[in-house]
């Protein structure tokens, strides 16, 4: 699978850690893992922040 970058992916972690929808490692509105999903350049976040 197609990973993004280092600096992306901590991006990514960094504005989701903001989100009301952030819980732990998951995400409260689609329940993913959401260092998983990040990591992906495929995946995209539900509330279309990254």
């Amino acid at each position: 699978m197609q990973q993004v970058t280092d600096a992306e992916y901590q991006e990514r972690l960094r504005q989701c850690s903001t989100c009301p929808f952030h819980q732990d490692d998951t995400c409260l509105k689609c329940g993913c893992y959401i260092s998983y999903r990040a990591r992906l350049a495929t995946k995209h976040c539900p509330m279309k922040v990254w």
